[in-house]
């Protein structure tokens, strides 16, 4: 594969999307970035929108772990290199089962690619000042241009009741409140 080839198509992306979706405490998942814009891309970045309780304890542990790190500049490593301890925070927030945490690790074998995953309250895409006030990112504009590309996973319920995603919904609209 080239190096700059995209490693991420809406297949690929699509059983670790339905893992996610079904995690309890989860609201919507939505798509963001490359994949969400192109239906494929170098990584797969992901909103899930849950209860206000759960986005203040992720909040908590991913602040935590940037306070716990050696010589790390806060603002970039928050976006940049620690990637992989909100995917863990989120994790942990949201109470996985252990049969839940596995299906995951497979879907993100078949995925084989960098996921960055971000916690947001339920409320975030109709007043994205206030979920921007309560994260720590340097660009004033973070939370309202994630929401310009967000799209909603288009779910149906399968036979256990379980959610099955059926596709990228249409954009989600934000106002700035």
């Amino acid at each position: 594969m080239a190096e700059n080839e995209p490693t991420v198509t809406w297949a690929k992306a699509q059983p670790v999307l339905e893992v996610l979706a079904n995690l309890a405490g989860i609201r919507d998942v939505l798509v963001i970035g490359s994949v969400a814009r192109d239906g494929f891309g170098n990584d797969l970045d992901v909103v899930l929108t849950v209860s206000q309780p759960v986005y203040l304890a992720y909040l908590a542990a991913v602040n935590q772990a940037l306070l716990d790190a050696d010589e790390c500049d806060y603002w970039d490593d928050f976006y940049v290199g620690f990637s992989s301890q909100r995917f863990e925070a989120a994790l942990a927030s949201v109470s996985m089962s252990l049969a839940e945490h596995g299906w995951l690790c497979l879907a993100l074998r078949y995925l084989d690619a960098k996921i960055d995953v971000q916690l947001m309250p339920a409320t975030w895409l109709s007043n994205t000042d206030l979920a921007q006030s309560q994260l720590p990112h340097h660009d004033p504009s973070f939370v309202a241009n994630i929401a310009a590309d967000a799209r909603k996973l288009a779910i149906k319920r399968g036979e256990r009741g379980q959610r099955v995603v059926t596709g990228l919904g249409r954009k989600a609209v934000s106002s700035k409140k």
